[in-house]
């Protein structure tokens, strides 16, 4: 809560445009090289911190440097960084943000999922992309409501047409699906995108079959899966 209050009271702090002197010089050299590179190269110091996270907010800096240097705050300080990651990903920028949940990847603090959720709703269709795929990679079970939630959004659409992290959240939640979650599955059978219904099935399958009844229909036609399961799911 503390670190919202900061951001409220004193945003300029925050994001507003940063000297980048000779002081960071050595470190934009270094941010040039290969990542593996970097992390032989970069002396894990509160020097070495201090101008990483000034690179991050200085808005002068090119964004491919200002984006590594974040990466490599999370991957060489870890924890430590939190803080500043925490603050980073209010950031009005998509690119930092994108950045922060790809960092965060490699830290335990348990409030990375609050970092997830939020970002999960970003105006940026990368941003919650990367999010979705961040849950996925560290098996987060919390915030399966958000993304039932976000599913169905209309920023999630264009012309009517399903955008791709639709079924990219599908297949997440798809992974392991929970028998409440049901009826919710039945409305994306009936959908007219043969891409959703396809990645809905699988889902769908889990709730209502045991694992052998799936691999007797894994060589049916589409069709004959899909009826099977649309009557099982909401009769049984």
């Amino acid at each position: 809560m503390h670190k919202i209050l900061i951001f409220l009271l004193f945003p300029t702090l925050v994001f507003g445009a940063l000297n980048s002197s000779k002081s960071v010089t050595s470190e934009l050299e270094i941010l040039a090289l290969p990542f593996e590179n970097q992390k032989q190269v970069f002396q894990a110091n509160d020097r070495t911190y201090k101008n990483l996270v000034a690179i991050a907010k200085d808005s002068k800096i090119g964004f491919n440097k200002r984006w590594k240097a974040v990466t490599a705050l999370s991957e060489i300080f870890r924890d430590k960084a939190f803080d500043d990651l925490y603050t980073l990903s209010f950031s009005k920028e998509w690119f930092i943000k994108n950045a922060v949940v790809v960092g965060i990847s490699n830290l335990k603090s348990p409030e990375k999922v609050e970092i997830l959720g939020r970002l999960l709703k970003d105006s940026s269709l990368v941003v919650r992309s990367a999010v979705v795929e961040e849950i996925k990679v560290q098996k987060i079970e919390n915030l399966r409501d958000e993304l039932w939630e976000e599913l169905n959004l209309p920023r999630n659409f264009k012309n009517n047409q399903s955008l791709w992290i639709r079924k990219q959240i599908i297949k997440l939640l798809s992974v392991n699906p929970k028998n409440h979650e049901r009826k919710l599955f039945h409305r994306l059978l009936h959908e007219k995108e043969q891409e959703i219904i396809e990645a809905s099935l699988i889902g769908a399958e889990k709730i209502v079959l045991t694992s052998a009844e799936i691999k007797s229909l894994q060589n049916e036609k589409m069709n004959i899966k899909l009826a099977k399961i649309k009557s099982k799911i909401m009769n049984d």
